[in-house]
Parts: structure tokens; C-alpha cells; sequence
């Protein structure tokens, strides 16, 4: 297959991207991953680069699932329902994509101190 430099950067530029989000599939070594499995991961790197034109804001697969796993947690979704529906094994990846920002856990902790109760 002939790449031209254009395609060739796209491609060196989305490796990262597409590890990642072979990872979550759980698929290990190269041999596992089909053909349609890059077909749809070309698709959804098509639909954020045009989102990302439209909008100004740089959308990439990291961005939308780091901006879901904050967005579900705020609105008070159980930790354990989320790591559940996003299909991650254990918490490490929700402790990754949630990051929660100071002003979050400043609220959580005016909301549940021990010490405003006494």
C-alpha cells in the first residue's frame, strides 16, 4: 500500500490513539485486531476531526470518554455502574479518565465533612 507523507503523519499521529482504544477492546498483538475494527476507529477519527474543525475544540476519543466518565460521576452515577458500562476491569482506568479537578473535590468535601456536622 503506497502512503503519501499526509497520510503516513495522520497515521503516526493516531498510533497512540489507536493503542489506547485497542486496549480497551482488550486486544493484545497486532494479529488481533480485524479489519473492521480499523474501519470503525478510522470512522470515529473522521467524525472528531470534523467536530474539531466545526467547533475549535480539539476532540479526540481520550477527550470524549475522560469528558463522559466526569460528566457521569457529577451527576452522582455509581463509580461501580460506570466502570461497568465503560468496560474496564478494575477502577485503575476510572481513576485515570475521571482526574477530578479541585473545585470537585472541594464540594465533596463541604458537602460530606464531618466536621460542618458537629
Amino acid at each position: 500500500m503506497n502512503c503519501t507523507p499526509t497520510t503516513l503523519e495522520f497515521y503516526k499521529y493516531t498510533a497512540g490513539f489507536f493503542l489506547s482504544w485497542c486496549e480497551d477492546r482488550n486486544v493484545t498483538t497486532p494479529q488481533e485486531v480485524t479489519a473492521c475494527q480499523v474501519r470503525e476507529y478510522l470512522a470515529l477519527l473522521a467524525v472528531y476531526r470534523r467536530l474539531t474543525k466545526q467547533t475549535g475544540v480539539h476532540v479526540t476519543l481520550h477527550a470524549m470518554r475522560r469528558s463522559f466518565t466526569i460528566l457521569a460521576l457529577h451527576a452522582e452515577m455509581n463509580p461501580l455502574h460506570l466502570q461497568a458500562l465503560a468496560g474496564w476491569e478494575d477502577m485503575t482506568m476510572l481513576k485515570h479518565y475521571a482526574q477530578l479537578e479541585d473545585a470537585d473535590l472541594l464540594a465533596e468535601h463541604a458537602k460530606h465533612s464531618p466536621v460542618d456536622r458537629l
